[in-house]
């Protein structure tokens, strides 16, 4: 799953689907696609459209129950080495992100071996690595110069919490930006600032995969509209596309939604 400086990210699911152990259905099924580094993705559907769950398939954090996941044009084994390899490539914040932050007096030699949630196992694959306590390191710093993140995680706002979860995800070099709905707890000015951050890490040759119910927030910063419904891809296009058809404007949107015309207003 290694690349060269040059090569170009890919990222693709052929027929993936995943259901959840004990529930009934398809959390999603039938994913096809494939993304290339430089893309910005925004994923957007209504709530259990099953945004949240292909992002964590894509991230490496669950193994699709049919179908295949590739990297770079290799598939993904979610053995103990594969999982890792594609935890190195993909940097990602979701929803509860107070479980990625570490706290500003954070010791990842203190860190415990054994994490029973998925999001702790994250940053777990990483802490093995020697550059990456150095990291660990230039994130505290970082946030001792801010007021805010020398407060413990659970007196964080969700906002904060998100920012400060971003602030360590953008520390791992990774080529692969995943963020799950974290657009969608910030203010204005924190929310462009994301995206023009986002927008820098694609112009490098990254790819970024962005759930939103924010559409009017990414309409003219995504270059592709993913549209989730039924647990599967409705629609998969460029916004001008679909936001230039009245018809499927309603369906993505809703009659009344207003569009914001530029996203770094």
């Amino acid at each position: 799953m290694k690349r060269s400086a040059n090569a170009q990210i890919s990222l693709e699911m052929q027929d993936v689907a995943y259901a959840y152990p004990g529930q009934a259905g398809w959390a999603i099924h039938h994913i096809n696609f494939k993304l290339f580094g430089g893309q910005k993705v925004a994923i957007v559907g209504r709530n259990g459209s099953g945004k949240s769950t292909l992002l964590m398939v894509a991230a490496g954090l669950l193994r699709p129950t049919h179908g295949t996941l590739f990297v770079n044009n290799q598939p993904v084994t979610f053995d103990l080495q594969g999982a890792l390899a594609l935890r190195r490539l993909v940097a990602a914040v979701f929803m509860n992100c107070d479980d990625q932050i570490m706290d500003a007096h954070f010791d990842s030699r203190n860190a415990s071996p054994d994490f029973p949630n998925p999001l702790d196992t994250y940053t777990d694959a990483w802490l093995k690595d020697e550059t990456y306590r150095q990291r660990i390191e230039r994130v505290n710093e970082l946030r001792r110069v801010v007021n805010a993140m020398m407060r413990p995680r659970h007196a964080l706002s969700l906002g904060e919490q998100a920012k400060a979860a971003l602030q360590t995800a953008f520390q791992l070099g990774a080529g692969i930006f995943v963020v799950d709905h974290t657009l969608d707890c910030l203010d204005q000015f924190a929310r462009n600032d994301l995206l023009n951050t986002l927008d820098a890490f694609a112009g490098r040759g990254g790819l970024v995969l962005l759930s939103t119910h924010n559409v009017s927030a990414v309409q003219s910063w995504a270059t592709l509209l993913l549209v989730m419904a039924g647990h599967t891809i409705a629609m998969m296009a460029p916004p001008e596309c679909i936001f230039g058809d009245s018809f499927l404007r309603r369906i993505v949107v809703g009659r009344e939604a207003p569009l914001e015309p530029n996203w770094q207003a």
